[in-house]
């Protein structure tokens, strides 16, 4: 087997080019890969191919390597018997010096040998496996059961990569489960749920939908995320927002005693609030046991200079930051007791004053106490989700200014594609190390037609690994 001699970053998207070796169609890359070097020979993988892989593997990820064979069965082939097999290198020196050289600072990545005789798959660790499978599952189907001959190199350049799915009328359990088929495929590996009175909780119970997603249901996708390689994260409209999906809009149904700050808002000075608030992440907690919860606190109602105009003739006033403040610290200090990262919005502890370069959707903190004074008094433990949708500029560095105050950062997007390329070259190139990752807002989700979310998804996922 020829080894690579050098590590050359290659993107394959639309088109290609293979250096030193027989030209390839394009078309036989299926998503984008850091460093290939393969031959116009294809070896057949099919229906008769064994496949070998580390039972650490194919129980913890039993959905994806299931789904993978089952793929791999729908493949006849008249070629030799092809065997798969997959190890974990534990020690990295066993690499050869160039493939070393590559993934030493990408433990993520992987190694995929192909001759004639098989496909030999090596990773550092789990994730890796389960993405090199995952891009040896798209070579394959690509290519209706062949897989050319050589060798691939890749790596994730950002290690947090997730999608935010939006239930609502008509969303099923199923639905979901295909959106994280398709999120594992485009080697993403969080799944944050936007939860609301589409799932049957018992906290909401006399509120939620007729089609509510089932308790059972939300274990069963829970495990099924896990089982491809997919972290799921709670993400609930806390404090903001009540009229968009927010629990404390559930409270008038079920006679729960609760008091608002305005409409949009309830009241961090009403300690009655929280009865209700933990109890629902109380159950939440008990019943997928997440690492990590998402609590909302974007656009503060009045943020927008349209709102503002109506807020006096309605009789609403705006949020104290003050307040603001208070809630994210008893919501941080309630979960940091549980051993549960706070993870929020970012746009009300952002101005357009301080970032002028910026497009002004995603700046919101231009009240008085908000921006950066809000910023500068959260507990530096919280990651913020730093969301900018349509946005042209190049740079985004209120991303950078939350990595260098002390907080990770985790940036979002949504259907816009030069926010989605040039966020996470951003990212990738110039926050640093407290840039963690990208995540993939999938809003609409439920009125948006599937075959556009599964196209966003693949797209955001392949860009946020590949973008360097």
């Amino acid at each position: 087997m020829r080894l690579l001699k050098t590590i050359i970053v290659i993107f394959f998207w639309s088109s290609c080019a293979v250096l030193d070796v027989v030209p390839v169609s394009a078309t036989d890359y299926p998503l984008p890969i850091k460093s290939i070097n393969v031959s116009g020979i294809y070896v057949g993988v099919g229906h008769n191919s064994i496949i070998d892989i580390p039972k650490t593997i194919s129980s913890k990820f039993k959905a994806a390597v299931n789904e993978i064979e089952q793929s791999f069965s729908l493949y006849s082939t008249s070629s030799d018997q092809v065997s798969i097999s997959l190890r974990i290198v534990e020690n990295i020196n066993d690499f050869p010096s160039n493939i070393r050289d590559s993934l030493a600072i990408n433990k993520s990545g992987f190694w995929i040998q192909t001759n004639k005789q098989g496909i030999q798959i090596n990773a550092l660790n789990e994730e890796g496996a389960l993405s090199a499978l995952s891009t040896l599952e798209l070579f394959v189907n690509r290519n209706h059961g062949q897989m050319p001959v050589g060798e691939i190199v890749d790596w994730p350049s950002l290690s947090f990569r997730g999608v935010l799915i939006t239930p609502g009328p008509g969303v099923s359990a199923t639905d979901i489960n295909a959106a994280i088929s398709i999120a594992r495929k485009a080697r993403m590996n969080a799944l944050f749920l936007l939860f609301n009175k589409h799932f049957a909780f018992k906290t909401l119970a006399g509120a939620t939908s007729s089609d509510a997603i089932s308790l059972p249901e939300l274990r069963q996708i829970t495990s099924y995320a896990k089982e491809n390689g997919l972290e799921v994260i709670p993400m609930i409209n806390l404090l903001t927002r009540q009229s968009h999906g927010g629990i404390m809009q559930q409270a008038p149904k079920m006679g729960i005693a609760h008091s608002m700050y305005n409409v949009d808002t309830y009241d961090p000075a009403d300690p009655e609030n929280y009865r209700f608030v933990f109890s629902f992440l109380d159950e939440i907690i008990e019943l997928i046991h997440p690492q990590k919860i998402h609590i909302g606190h974007s656009e503060v109602l009045g943020c927008y200079p349209k709102d503002r105009k109506n807020m006096g003739k309605n009789g609403y006033k705006v949020l104290p930051a003050k307040l603001f403040q208070k809630d994210v610290e008893t919501l941080h200090n309630y979960l940091k007791e549980k051993n549960i990262e706070t993870w929020m919005w970012g746009d009300m502890l952002l101005s357009k004053e301080e970032f002028p370069i910026m497009r002004p959707i995603g700046l919101n903190g231009n009240l008085p106490g908000y921006g950066k004074p809000l910023r500068q008094n959260l507990p530096k433990d919280i990651v913020i989700c730093d969301w900018h949708y349509k946005d042209k500029q190049p740079e985004f560095p209120s991303a950078k200014a939350f990595a260098d105050e002390g907080f990770r950062v985790v940036g979002a997007t949504w259907q816009t594609t030069p926010t989605i390329n040039n966020f996470t070259r951003y990212m990738t190139r110039n926050v640093g190390p407290n840039g963690i990752g990208m995540l993939a807002g999938i809003w609409g989700y439920w009125k948006e037609k599937k075959e556009i979310s599964n196209r966003l998804i693949e797209f955001s996922g392949n860009e946020y690994w590949s973008s360097e």
